[in-house]
C-alpha cells in the first residue's frame, strides 16, 4: 500500500531457499490462520523461495483465503548490494508489520529497506527487530512454535490457533463418500517422501499392525504416496479388505478432488493413524486426526505434526538411533491407548 491508506497491509518473508516440502508448509499453516485471526482486515504479502510456490499451486486448496499475494524473493533482489543500498525496496510500497522468518542477516538488511512500520525479525538475536522477547523461556524448537513466537512479538498477544485446517466444502464431501459413517478407521502411512532418509518404519511392520487392527474390528486405511504404489501389491494380498486412499477421487456430483487435500479431509474420518515423519502424518493430523507418530533419525520436538493429540514414539527409547528398533507392540499399544483417550 502507500501511505494513508487504511488497510493494513503484512508481508510474510519466508526466505530465498527451496520452500517445496509439503509436510513443513503444512506446519506453516496454524501460523498463517493466527496471522488472519490477528489482522482480519489485513492484506497479507507472502514472499517464497525460488522453487514453485505451494500455497499458490498444490496447496491452493488449504490456504485459501489466508494469503492475498505472492511475491517471488527475486522482487527483493539477491545480493548484498540490495541489502546494503540506500535505496527503497518495492517501490513506494508500505507495509504496517514486516515479519521475517529466516535468520540470515542479509535478507534481513534487504526487509529494512521496504518501507514499514514494524519489523519482527530473529536475525543475529533479533537485533534487527523492532520487538524482542523480554522473557527467558527455553527457545521454541519447532517451526510452528517459532512462527507463533514472532507473531506474538508483533502482536504483543500470544494465540494457540486450532490445529485443524479449513478446507473447502469439496473435500469434505469427498471424504465422507470414501470413508462413510460406520467402522473405525485406522490410517497407515508407511512412507516418507524419499525411502532412503531412514525416517521409514518398515512395512512389514506396518503390515502386522494393520493385521492387529482388522483382528480388533477395525479397518485399516493405507496412505501410499505416487511412488508408493507398487506396495499395495505386497498389503493387499497380507491384509484383504485393507482400505486404500485414492489419489483422485471424482464425486457423485461429478466434481474431481485430489491431491494433499484430499488427504488432509480423510483425516477427519480416521480415528487413529500411524506415520513416520513425513508429510502425509501432518496432513492427517490438520484434518482432525489422532496420531500415533514414528521418528528414527529426526527429532519430534522439531517435526512432530502440530497437534494436542499425539503420541510421539522414537526409537531412541528403545536403544538404537534407527526407526526398525521401535517394536510393533509400542504402536499397537499406542493406538488402543489413543482410541480411549
Amino acid at each position: 500500500m502507500t501511505r494513508g491508506s487504511t488497510e493494513k497491509h503484512i508481508l510474510v518473508f519466508v526466505g530465498p531457499y527451496a520452500d517445496d516440502a509439503i509436510g513443513e508448509n503444512f506446519i506453516k499453516l496454524p501460523f498463517l490462520r493466527a496471522l488472519n485471526r490477528a489482522f482480519p482486515s489485513a492484506r497479507i504479502t507472502w514472499v517464497h523461495g525460488h522453487s514453485a510456490n505451494m500455497f499458490a499451486d498444490i496447496l491452493e486448496p488449504v490456504a485459501r483465503g489466508l494469503i492475498d499475494e505472492f511475491l517471488p524473493d527475486t522482487a527483493l533482489g539477491d545480493s548484498w548490494v540490495s541489502a546494503l543500498s540506500p535505496r527503497r525496496l518495492l517501490g513506494d510500497r508500505h507495509f504496517d508489520v514486516i515479519i521475517d522468518t529466516q535468520k540470515n542477516p542479509k535478507y534481513t538488511l534487504m526487509l529494512r529497506r521496504i518501507s514499514h512500520d514494524v519489523l519482527i525479525s530473529p536475525a543475529w538475536r533479533y537485533f534487527f527487530s523492532s520487538k524482542r522477547p523480554t522473557t527467558r523461556r527455553p527457545r521454541p524448537r519447532s517451526l510452528a512454535e517459532k512462527l507463533l513466537t514472532l507473531l506474538a512479538l508483533a502482536t504483543g498477544d500470544e494465540t494457540r490457533p486450532d490445529h485443524l485446517a479449513i478446507l473447502p466444502d469439496e473435500y469434505g464431501r469427498a471424504a465422507e463418500e470414501i470413508l462413510p459413517h460406520g467402522p473405525t478407521y485406522i490410517g497407515l502411512a508407511p512412507g516418507a517422501g524419499r525411502t532412503d532418509t531412514g525416517k521409514c518404519w518398515p512395512l512389514e511392520n506396518f503390515v502386522k499392525v494393520a493385521s492387529q487392527q482388522q483382528a480388533s474390528g477395525r479397518t485399516p486405511v493405507f496412505f501410499l504416496g505416487p511412488l508408493e504404489q507398487d506396495w499395495r501389491d505386497q498389503i493387499e494380498p497380507a491384509i484383504p479388505g485393507a482400505l486404500f486412499s485414492p489419489l483422485e477421487w471424482r464425486s457423485e456430483n461429478g466434481g474431481v478432488v485430489s491431491g494433499p487435500t484430499l488427504t488432509t479431509a480423510l483425516g477427519s474420518r480416521l480415528a487413529v493413524s500411524v506415520a513416520n515423519c513425513s508429510g502425509t502424518g501432518h496432513m492427517l493430523a490438520a484434518g482432525g486426526s489422532k496420531m500415533v507418530s514414528l521418528f528414527g533419525p529426526t527429532d519430534p520436538l522439531k517435526f512432530a505434526p502440530y497437534t494436542p493429540n499425539l503420541t510421539a514414539i522414537r526409537a531412541q527409547d528403545f536403544g538404537k538411533e534407527t526407526i526398525d528398533a521401535i517394536p510393533v507392540q509400542a504402536v499397537l499399544v499406542a493406538i488402543d491407548s489413543s482410541l480411549v483417550g
